[in-house]
This record gives C-alpha cells, sequence and structure tokens, in this order.
C-alpha cells in the first residue's frame, strides 16, 4: 500500500480498509451481530463504493450533493452512490428535504435560478433567504442529496483502533504527511478492551469527561484550560 496521500488517490479508501480489516481481526467477538453484517455488507462493496464512502465519512456532512462529488479515482460517482444506498450505507434525501434544497445551495445559484428577483431577496442574506422561500414553498429543481449512514459503526471502529474519541481517520493522513509522529507500538498482540461492557464503558467515561470539559470552559470565570 502506498502511503503518501500525495501519491495514492484511494489513500482514504486503503486507511479505511485497513481499520476495518484490524478491528474485525482483533475484536471481532465485540461486535453485535448486525455489526458485523454491516461491516461484511461493507467488505463486499465494489472498490468506488469503498472508495466514495471513506471520501465522506472524512467529511463534514452527514449531507453531500451528488453533483459537487468529485473524485479522480472515482468514475461513476453516481454509481457508487447508488450501491451505497442500497446497501444502506447511504440514503437519498433531496426530495423529502425541501430545506437542504436551499441550504445547499449558494446565494449565486438561487440568483441564477431567478427566484431571489421574484421575491424580492436579492439584498437578503442568505439564511434570511432560505427562511422566505422554504415559507413560500419555492419550487426548485431537485438536487440529488446523499445522506451517509452507519457513522456511528465507523466511530466504534476508530475507537477500537485508537483507544479514544479524539482520534480519526484523519489521523493516518497527517501521520504519513510527516505532521505527526507517535511511538512505535507492537499492535500484533495489542488489545486495549477485553469485553464489550468494557469498551461501553470506556466510550461513556470518555463521552463524560467531554462533556464536563464543555461545562468546565463555558464558565468565563475560570481561565484555566481543561484538558480532555
Amino acid at each position: 500500500m502506498i502511503t503518501d496521500p500525495t501519491q495514492n488517490p484511494f489513500y482514504s479508501l486503503d486507511y479505511l480498509d485497513y481499520l476495518v480489516e484490524f478491528v474485525l481481526d482483533r475484536y471481532s467477538a465485540l461486535f453485535s451481530a448486525e455489526e458485523l453484517s454491516q461491516l461484511t455488507q461493507y467488505r463486499a462493496l465494489p472498490q468506488p463504493s469503498r472508495a466514495l464512502y471513506a471520501r465522506l465519512t472524512q467529511r463534514k456532512g452527514p449531507y453531500f450533493r451528488l453533483d459537487r462529488l468529485r473524485y479522480k479515482e472515482i468514475i461513476d460517482t453516481e454509481q457508487a452512490a447508488v450501491q451505497l444506498v442500497a446497501t444502506k450505507f447511504a440514503a437519498w434525501v433531496g426530495s423529502i428535504r425541501p430545506d437542504l434544497q436551499l441550504a445547499l445551495r449558494t446565494k449565486a445559484e438561487l440568483k441564477s435560478l431567478g427566484v431571489l428577483a421574484a421575491y424580492d431577496l436579492e439584498q437578503a442574506a442568505k439564511p434570511a433567504i432560505d427562511q422566505a422561500l422554504l415559507a413560500r414553498h419555492c419550487q426548485l429543481p431537485t438536487l440529488s442529496i446523499l445522506q451517509l449512514e452507519c457513522g456511528g459503526l465507523i466511530a466504534l471502529c476508530e475507537y477500537l483502533f485508537f483507544g479514544n474519541r479524539h482520534q480519526t481517520l484523519s489521523e493516518f493522513v497527517v501521520t504519513d504527511l510527516g505532521l505527526h509522529r507517535y511511538e512505535n507500538v507492537d499492535l500484533v498482540k495489542s488489545s486495549a478492551f477485553a469485553s464489550r461492557s468494557m469498551l461501553n464503558a470506556n466510550r461513556l467515561v470518555d463521552q463524560l469527561r467531554a462533556w464536563a470539559c464543555l461545562l468546565y470552559t463555558s464558565d468565563a470565570a475560570d481561565d484555566t484550560p481543561c484538558v480532555d
């Protein structure tokens, strides 16, 4: 596997495949039957669909315009998306979410469709435009909008691999680019979690710690940094 993200267009997929294989090899007994079934379905997906899913898991979402998804390693993005929907790793939400039809369009796009002039909104800010057009049930050409699913399962895999809630797949990128250096650890025999109850307890403690940190830092009277 070429680990340099600048040389390998499938780097996102390689990272996700590696992570899934790692946790299945080491922690398969900790997954529920449904989770194992989902991971099996993921592994059986064609490469373009897995590549698209890997790309989207590392982007801010969970909603994506299909016409804006362009990756050189994925020749037919629409077909890749269709297969993700068929296996419930994504869902089409465009036709049932008029709010997203507005929110995922730019002001320039709405202007080009003529709706700003029609409703005297050319000088309005984008949030006001969206609110006004939504209230008026403005009809727009339907965008194909994809909603990413199974994010919780991927987060579980990331937690099993990294052992904390802070590190994600993006950690592979910054490491391979040399932006972070870590001590070498023998992962061949390493197993951080002996049972699902232990895993769940650790995740709960981490979540409670994050909430406590948020409450702590929201107190303007105390400027001491919170270490999570």
